[in-house]
């Protein structure tokens, strides 16, 4: 429900500026679909982490999570890995 994305949101946001984190990962390994709701979420994370001068990434990309991102122009703002360790490597590199 949305009370518990909120909460979990704040959360993800105080770890990222206490521990200074540059990037979040977000595994969405076997999610089906994002549908408009998860995608508007998807974006809101995304925001609030670049404020704090953090990167959300996304891995385990679907073909249809994939059609998702695209249909709400996500793919464009949003960094997407097939693989938890391609991300990785991806960040380590920065």
């Amino acid at each position: 429900d949305q009370e518990a994305l909120q909460t979990g949101l704040q959360r993800m946001l105080a770890a990222v500026k206490q521990q200074r984190t540059r990037a979040v990962v977000l595994d969405v390994t076997g999610v089906a679909i994002l549908d408009d709701a998860a995608c508007a979420m998807l974006q809101r994370m995304q925001r609030a982490v670049s404020l704090l001068g953090a990167e959300l990434v996304i891995v385990g990309v679907s073909p249809e999570v994939a059609q998702s991102l695209v249909a709400q122009q996500l793919d464009t703002t949003i960094r997407s890995f097939a693989t938890l360790g391609a991300a990785l490597e991806a960040l380590q590199r920065r």
